[in-house]
């Protein structure tokens, strides 16, 4: 479900060409396996639940490649993910896993008063957006530990049964050459199925937590380093 609710919500945008490779349970693809060439003419690469242990090496080393070329990467978890399939994006990734254990749980956001002004977490630009995202629908993860990478901004941790907990949940980075992301959970989608649909069910209108954080994080991430560098000065010294 969270690969077809983010592919739909990227391809909404008319400035965004969504190209889907999805595995197949062993080492083949349903469509063509994606070629180097592809992967670093792309401007980011999405990984849902990517890699798994099945995963053929080439394609993961053809997609770190493309990434320290500096092609930015949205990694999002799930529950077969393998984390020791992901070495090769080490260098690239904003966090490195201390722990990983299979166990299943479930977690909401949790946004400190402040975080929300960050481009990439904005929803509507009030001060309502904090509670936003801390009433959204809950959604799983493993008891996967991770440690953010110097530089990494982390942008949301996590809490279980209402209680805050200082493991990260959304983490971005930016290493001069990179840009990376990284949501720590699945079942996503869940932030728009039941986020909204009681929502519009009642006729009201509901904050597109989901669809806007996308929107956001495509927008950050497609930004090339060489190409917002800009020098702005005035051509006289007095207006009128």
């Amino acid at each position: 479900p969270d690969v077809r609710f983010i592919r739909t919500i990227l391809a909404r945008d008319p400035n965004v060409e969504v190209r889907m490779y999805v595995q197949k349970q062993g080492g083949t693809f349903y469509q063509q396996p994606p070629v180097a060439a592809e992967l670093c003419k792309s401007e980011a690469l999405v990984l849902v639940g990517f890699p798994v242990n099945s995963t053929p090496r080439s394609i993961t080393h053809q997609i770190a490649q493309a990434a320290i070329n500096g092609t930015a990467i949205l990694f999002v978890a799930s529950r077969n993910t393998d984390y020791g399939a992901l070495a090769p994006l080490e260098s690239v990734l904003p966090f490195s896993v201390a722990a990983n254990r299979p166990t299943e749980f479930m977690i909401t956001p949790d946004v400190k008063e402040g975080a929300n002004t960050d481009p990439l977490m904005k929803v509507t630009g009030s001060d309502a957006d904090a509670e936003l995202w801390n009433t959204l629908p809950p959604v799983y993860r493993t008891e996967t530990f991770v440690t953010p990478k110097p530089g990494a901004k982390t942008l949301a941790t996590i809490r279980v049964n209402n209680v805050p907990l200082a493991e990260p949940l959304i983490m971005k980075r930016d290493n001069g050459k990179t840009r990376s992301m990284a949501v720590m959970a699945y079942g996503i989608y869940r932030w728009e199925l039941l986020g909204e649909g009681p929502a519009d069910a009642r006729g009201e209108d509901a904050a597109e937590v989901l669809s806007t954080f996308l929107g956001n994080s495509v927008g950050w991430l497609a930004v090339r380093e060489d190409e917002r560098r800009v020098r702005i000065r005035s051509d006289r010294k007095f207006y009128a």
